[in-house]
């Protein structure tokens, strides 16, 4: 038996809600009779959540990483209180499928490995004694379940953490694919007024009717109290009813992108006849949004660049384990960088990760796990839909979020058209307010390009076909052919190692395992500015913000990485070019080296090539200054001479007074002082 954890719970008004991601027993195989409350776990191993077993053999190349079921149990004292709640288990992540048993009974089953989902256990609590929760996860191969091919690793495990709810009896319905009850919508939004509406499921488990008033409190970021909504209803017993309520605001402060991401406080209050019973706090911002196939994206009426990455989840030695201050740290970068928006890829993420894009006004772009292969099964469609609604029902509240993706790279063979409209619909169903997209790697004409909203592409010239140069003719070509079509670029990058270093360079085999840094570097300075001034783009991602696994690749300098980051894997190294695109997006003044890392020279002639955006810097070598430019460009070059022995390359830029400074040293062998590579 586990050990047992006599729980405190996190009380809000009668809702409590308390993390369980310590004390879990786990064994990564099938085991016969695992889901019963008496069965004996004290040999398996102990974790603590967010947990993944694929952490290390997902990401050492070979793509042999292990796929298939795994059990985990926790034991839990409910004290006598538990016999006058209902009580909940919320999962925020288990990878692929979950089944979920509560003293021994299968309660749920859940296929999907990205959004969180939620389980009633009232009928099954033992009051005032040990309960038992096991879950089998399998993240095997599922013809059922997306994705069913990824240039990524499927990770299994329970990798968000576990959350045990208890509420009254009348409480915010917490059965609504895993959303949080509460939905949030405004509209006909302008600097003179918004319309709100607030639709709140209310649930009543009583057996009798309860009369139930429904109080929404919207207040400002001061918390000044802006409006008050109140409906009184009566609720059926054993039955969920929506209660819509709706307001207008004049003169809103808009959610207007990283210039202001301003953002109201929600609070959706019940009670009924004995008093409080459930709260739900959320956020609201206010924005409006259009795409024009010729000028672009506009936020709140105005133009607005769209320039950023994609990313992954998942960090090195941990796999998708992560927590909410990895994600703050890895929004903190995307920040940094000066990013306006994120392909929050491939799947749908952590709510942290919006969170932190709602506060900072960085655009979302939401996505499901619709890759490349598929199944035209009815079940597979199910389970599609079910990933998608999911997807949109859990993140609905989020201003940041203006983009629902239906697929990336889908295969366009018999019966993908007919499955992207069929998600496309659904979307428009579930939130008319947003609008679909895709990213397509197929022929600029193929007609799956154009079935959602808008359209976008992911281009490789310069790594797996063509020079990097190229995407900007290949962007004008295109939107010649189709000019009332809505265009991005989703992905464009190259693999790129930290340590691996030449110059000059050259476009090395994408496939092979030299991926120079320098080259990584010319890469996105070509591709950049070849696109960065074409309006008709509504958007261009890098691909990607980190380093991330894919067990089936063998190439650069590590097995089974994807190396395409502007920043490694463990999070320790941003990579030059990260600096590339922080002097091109990023308004906080820097001044940067390149090739720092390249240290051991063995030819005396070579650039030094500086990243800056304060327009200015003078270069010296060992005390001597080279010289000075004043440029708008982002990178700065100086061909010199190096000295045998070492070399103290120092750079300095000033801008508004202040003065900015980077160094670095490169030895050049004592040996040699060629003036060729």
């Amino acid at each position: 038996m586990s050990r047992i954890e006599a729980l405190e719970p996190r009380v809000l008004c009668a809702r409590s809600d308390t993390v369980i991601d310590t004390a879990w027993r786990f064994e990564k195989s099938d085991v016969a009779g695992a889901s019963a409350a008496v069965f004996d776990d004290a040999r398996w191993g102990k974790v603590t959540l967010p947990h993944s077993w694929n952490a290390t053999d997902a990401q050492d190349g070979g793509s042999n990483y292990y796929r298939g079921p795994a059990w985990y149990r926790k034991a839990m004292l409910l004290d006598e209180t538990y016999a006058a709640k209902r009580t909940f288990f919320r999962f925020d992540g288990a990878s692929l499928v979950a089944k979920v048993y509560f003293n021994g009974a299968l309660v749920a089953q859940h296929k999907g490995g990205y959004a969180g989902f939620t389980v009633d256990v009232t009928p099954w609590v033992q009051p005032g004694a040990v309960n038992v929760l096991a879950v089998r996860v399998d993240n095997g191969y599922r013809a059922d379940v997306a994705p069913l091919q990824a240039d990524f690793n499927v990770f299994g495990g329970i990798y968000r953490d576990v959350h045990l709810i208890t509420t009254d009896l009348v409480h915010v319905n917490l059965l609504d694919s895993g959303s949080p009850g509460v939905f949030l919508t405004p509209t006909k939004v302008t600097a003179a007024s918004a319309k709100l509406q607030v639709l709140t499921e209310v649930r009543n488990d009583a057996r009798t009717v309860r009369r139930v008033t429904v109080v929404t409190t919207l207040r400002d970021s001061r918390k000044k109290v802006l409006r008050t909504l109140v409906t009184a209803q009566r609720i059926p017993g054993r039955s969920t009813m929506n209660v819509v309520q709706a307001t207008r605001l004049f003169n809103p402060k808009l959610w207007n992108g990283r210039t202001s991401p301003y953002r109201y406080k929600v609070n959706v209050h019940v009670s009924d006849d004995k008093g409080s019973v459930d709260d739900s706090p959320h956020t609201v911002g206010f924005r409006s949004f259009a795409v024009s196939p010729s000028q672009g994206f506009f936020l709140n009426g105005q133009p607005y660049d769209l320039h950023g990455v994609g990313f992954h989840q998942d960090r090195q030695d941990r796999g998708p384990a992560i927590s909410d201050a990895d994600v703050e740290q890895d929004m903190s970068l995307i920040d940094e960088i000066g990013a306006t928006a994120a392909r929050v890829s491939h799947y749908q993420h952590r709510q942290s990760t919006f969170d932190y894009m709602d506060r900072t006004g960085i655009v979302a772009w939401a996505e499901i796990p619709l890759l490349n292969l598929f199944s035209t099964s009815a079940a597979f469609t199910d389970n599609a839909r079910l990933q998608l609604r999911e997807m949109i029902r859990q993140n609905y509240n989020h201003p940041s979020i203006l983009f629902w993706g239906i697929f990336n790279e889908l295969d366009d063979v018999p019966g993908a058209n007919e499955l992207v409209m069929n998600l496309d619909t659904l979307a428009a169903e579930e939130d008319p307010t947003r609008v679909t997209v895709s990213a397509t790697d197929l022929s600029d004409q193929d007609p799956l390009n154009w079935r959602t909203d808008l359209a976008g592409f992911n281009k490789y010239y310069g790594w797996y076909y063509g020079h990097a140069e190229d995407i900007g003719a290949w962007a004008d070509r295109i939107h010649i052919a189709n000019p009332k079509k809505k265009i991005a670029i989703s992905e464009y990058g190259a693999g790129g190692s930290i340590n691996q270093h030449e110059y000059p360079t050259w476009q090395p085999a994408h496939g092979g395992t030299h991926h120079p840094e320098e080259y990584l570097n010319e890469f996105h300075e070509a591709s950049w500015n070849a696109i960065k001034d074409k309006p008709f783009l509504w958007a261009k991602f890098a691909w990607s913000m980190f380093d991330f696994a894919s067990d089936s690749r063998s190439e650069g300098d590590a097995m089974g990485r994807n190396d395409k980051g502007l920043v490694t894997y463990d999070r320790k190294t941003k990579k030059d070019a990260f600096y590339w695109y922080k002097a091109n997006w990023s308004s906080d003044p820097f001044t940067y080296i390149t090739s720092r890392r390249f240290t051991q020279r063995s030819a005396a002639s070579t650039e030094v090539k500086v990243y800056t955006n304060t327009g200015n810097a003078t270069l010296k070598i060992n005390g001597v200054t080279i010289g000075s430019q004043t440029s708008s460009e982002k990178a700065l070059r100086w061909n010199v001479k190096l000295s045998p022995g070492a070399n103290l390359i120092e750079i300095s830029s000033t801008l508004k007074g202040i003065t900015y400074t980077d160094s670095c040293t490169w030895n050049l062998a004592t040996n040699n002082s060629a003036t060729s590579p």
